[in-house]
């Protein structure tokens, strides 16, 4: 499992411009309110605990941009709260 991941509804992220779903092991469907993760490296995964099975995997400039601005995609500085402790 990667360090951290955010769940967001899949319809917040499909109002990205370039959003292009990639097809998945599973056949299940998925909805806008499906509940999916954005990871720390800015990829999207359906679960979780499966890094891997990709939803989306083009993370360029504009992306990460769309989830910092609109998604308000932030990832934490651990690092600090372990140093306070």
């Amino acid at each position: 499992m990667r360090k951290y991941s955010k769940a967001y509804h899949l319809k917040d992220l499909r109002a990205y411009e370039g959003w292009k779903e990639l097809e998945r092991s599973d056949s299940e469907e998925l909805t806008d309110e499906t509940i999916v993760y954005l990871q720390d490296n800015y990829t999207v995964v359906k679960d979780v605990f499966d890094e891997e099975d990709f939803l989306f995997s083009e993370v360029d400039d504009a992306w990460t941009s769309f989830c910092k601005d609109r998604l308000e995609f932030e990832i934490p500085d651990y690092s600090a709260e372990t140093a306070a402790n």
